[in-house]
């Protein structure tokens, strides 16, 4: 779900659209600091909050998306999140150039670049959450998402990349579903996302994408 939807996300924590979300793990997770961690506050409580907006998926729509007004979100410490509600009902079909195939997520909506562009300074200090969930009857059940990270990462010379911060997984990053419009009728989908950089939070974008069609 861009990063940064989440992403997502992860997207992450979102794939294609929200290229700024590496999907990578971290090989030696960095630990969250006591401040982080009280920062931003579990999203244990977001499955049960009114949503700050509902959006439709309408057919014909390659994404719908959500920008959070400022980044005054909170629900609460059990959800310090911007949370959105995503209808996908059976006429949420793709339009050319695209497959049925919907993945959720987050982006950054002030850095949706792959690279942050943000200082190696402050780059671990870049902290995103995103929370995917489906209403199940009258619950919502998380299916998804996690904690993604600022990571440096240096252009190996005489090879193709770049030098910078991105976002990458840490450790327990749940993978988000890839979703497909229902038969008949319509499934209810909630992303819920925080971000902070240096400390301070920031806006943020929940969003839902069709998949890109492979070529050929």
């Amino acid at each position: 779900m861009k990063k940064s939807f989440v992403a997502v996300a992860a997207l992450a924590s979102i794939v294609a659209a929200s290229a700024s979300t590496v999907n990578v793990v971290h090989a030696d997770p960095v630990k969250l600091s006591p401040g982080a961690l009280a920062l931003l506050r579990g999203h244990t409580g977001c499955g049960s909050v009114t949503a700050d907006g509902q959006l439709t998926f309408v057919s014909g729509a390659a994404a719908v998306g959500m920008t959070s007004p400022n980044a005054s979100y909170n629900h609460g410490d059990n959800c310090q999140a911007f949370v959105v509600d995503f209808s996908v009902g059976a006429a949420a079909q793709a339009p050319a150039g695209y497959v049925k195939d919907i993945i959720l997520g987050a982006v950054d909506p002030d850095r949706p670049d792959y690279a942050l562009g943000v200082s190696q300074a402050q780059c671990a200090s870049y902290i995103e959450r995103v929370s995917i969930y489906k209403k199940i009857g009258v619950t919502f059940t998380l299916i998804g998402g996690g904690w993604l990270r600022g990571q440096w990462v240096t252009q190996t010379p005489g090879e193709f990349g770049y030098t910078g911060c991105v976002t990458v997984h840490e450790a327990g990053f749940k993978t988000i579903p890839i979703v497909d419009p229902p038969a008949a009728g319509a499934d209810t989908y909630r992303v819920a996302t925080s971000i902070s950089l240096n400390g301070t939070f920031r806006r943020v974008r929940a969003q839902a994408n069709h998949l890109f069609a492979p070529p050929g």
